[in-house]
Order: C-alpha cells, then sequence, then structure tokens
C-alpha cells in the first residue's frame, strides 16, 4: 500500500508540530514547512529525517512560495494538506501589503490552487484550513482594497481569517470532490 502524502505549513511549533508528530506515527510521508531553522532542526529530532521533508520558507515572502512548489514538483499526489501558518504581526499597513495577509491567507490560497491537481490524484482528498473564531467580528466595506487608510495589525489579522474561511467556502461551492474543512483550534493556552 503506497504511502500517504501530507503537507502540514506551519509544522514547527503548536498545532502544526503536534500533528507533524501525530501523523509520522499513521505512516504519513509529510512535508514540512516552517520559518525557522532551529526548530525545524529541532524537529527532525522526534520524526524519521528519511520518510519526511523539511522547508524552511518564509510565506509572507509569496517568490519563495513559488520556488517551494518547484521543488516538490515531482511529488506525484498529495493525501492532505493542512494549511496552518498563521501569525498576528504587528504591522501599521494597508490591506494591499500586510505581511499578515500574505502569510495566513495568500500563501494557503497559493499553495493550494497549485496542488489541487496533485491532491485529486489521492483517494484521500483532503484539505484544512486552520482558522479562528476572529473573523465573525470583522465586516468588509466595498472600499476595502482602495482605502488608504492604514489598518491595526489586529483588524489584519481577522480580515486574514475571514478571507480564509471564504476561500474554504468558495472551493466547498466548486463541488470539486475534495473534502474541505475550516477549523477553530480555540485557545491553545
Amino acid at each position: 500500500m503506497p504511502k500517504k502524502i501530507c503537507l502540514i505549513t506551519g509544522a514547527t511549533s503548536g498545532l502544526g508540530k503536534e500533528l507533524a508528530l501525530k501523523l509520522s506515527k499513521l505512516n504519513y510521508n509529510l512535508i514540512l514547512i516552517g520559518n525557522n531553522k532551529k526548530k525545524l532542526k529541532n524537529l527532525e529530532n522526534y520524526i524519521d529525517v528519511k520518510k519526511h521533508s523539511f522547508h524552511n520558507l518564509n510565506l509572507a515572502k509569496l517568490n519563495n512560495v513559488k520556488k517551494f512548489l518547484n521543488k516538490i514538483k515531482k511529488v506525484k499526489k498529495i493525501d492532505l494538506i493542512i494549511n496552518n501558518a498563521g501569525s498576528l504581526i504587528y504591522e501599521n499597513k494597508t490591506i494591499n501589503n500586510s505581511k499578515t495577509i500574505k502569510l495566513n491567507y495568500l500563501s494557503h490560497i497559493y499553495i493550494t490552487e497549485k496542488l489541487l491537481k496533485k491532491i485529486k490524484k489521492s483517494k484521500e482528498k483532503k484539505i484544512i484550513f486552520i482558522s479562528s473564531h476572529v473573523h465573525k467580528n470583522i465586516y468588509l466595506n466595498d472600499n476595502i482594497f482602495k482605502d488608504k487608510r492604514t489598518y491595526s495589525s489586529w483588524k489584519l489579522y481577522k480580515l486574514s481569517k475571514l478571507f480564509l474561511n471564504t476561500y474554504a467556502a468558495y472551493l466547498n461551492r466548486k463541488k470539486l470532490k475534495i473534502n474541505i474543512y475550516t477549523i477553530n483550534p480555540g485557545r491553545l493556552s
């Protein structure tokens, strides 16, 4: 029986690390993404490095995401994508140049869209987006992308989670025959 393959963003700490440890015990081959070399190296102490690939990647830099996807082109299928990486980056920027939006939302869309063909080749076909309850407290207006005002870090974080949930709903409406989930893990503290 061929091994199942899972890609996890944000795999070096918290929920991402726990998922990586659990799935490695369930015999998955893992493609693990983290933005901290030291934490990636530490993760190698807990799981079999021969079965998994480790990628140091800043998801807020979309050019790096594109290069990463070229590195894994040879992977024939992916059974499970867990879009877990996320952060509240303290910044006072417009929505168009926000690192929070790039990391929490745009990178996950880009990865998911580029890997849809590989997911469709799997029997399992699952995509999981780790979200948050904070998306319920934010509202959009018609000028949100045109507005030159700056946004607070917290508002950008909320928007990133709203956009992520909206994208997951969009994928579900496309009837791709892929199981798509958005999960609110709750407070981890």
